[in-house]
């Protein structure tokens, strides 16, 4: 009997389903926008890692952990970057770990990460004064140098980098 009224219940549900699609595809929809535009709503702004919302809250809802396993308070610039809408398959968008022992592409621990989600014996330094600078091309340079390349640096201030003569299969 359990058996019968299980088959039941899964023949009501699939009959049922198709009504509840037509029925939202072609009948029940917000005001003010047809069809087409409730099934596909155009978000323009894309989406924010903080919402302006909890950008108000006291403490900030992230930290940074640096490489060291260290974390520390998020200058304003940093949150800023954190509160600007990105769209989900920007290159640009911030970095945020899920959890703290998570490393980056690089291998390296330092990202935003949220700060209920860091450990409890983790201490918090304070924001720094002045704006945090990236050393991108030292870190690049450095990154070459562990993958095999030799850096060539130029007179006029750019860097070529080419693979090293180690590794080379023509020789």
């Amino acid at each position: 009997m359990k058996t019968l009224m299980q088959i039941f219940l899964v023949v009501v549900v699939i009959l049922l389903l198709p009504f509840f699609l037509i029925l939202r595809l072609f009948g029940w929809r917000p005001q003010g926008q047809n069809s087409i535009q409730s099934l596909f709503p155009r978000k323009t702004e894309g989406f924010a890692i903080v919402s302006p919302e909890q950008s108000d809250r006291q403490p900030y809802p992230y930290v940074q952990v640096n490489n060291d396993g260290s974390a520390r308070e998020l200058h304003k610039v940093e949150r800023e970057y954190l509160e600007t809408p990105f769209f989900g398959a920007d290159g640009a968008r911030p970095y945020v770990k899920w959890r703290y022992n998570q490393k980056n592409g690089w291998g390296e621990l330092s990202g935003f990460l949220k700060r209920t989600k860091l450990p409890k014996r983790i201490h918090i330094a304070p924001a720094p004064v002045e704006e945090p600078k990236q050393d991108v091309k030292g870190e690049t340079i450095r990154r070459a140098r562990e993958m095999g390349y030799d850096i060539i640096e130029n007179a006029n201030g750019t860097t070529t980098m080419v693979p090293s003569k180690m590794f080379r299969s023509d020789l």
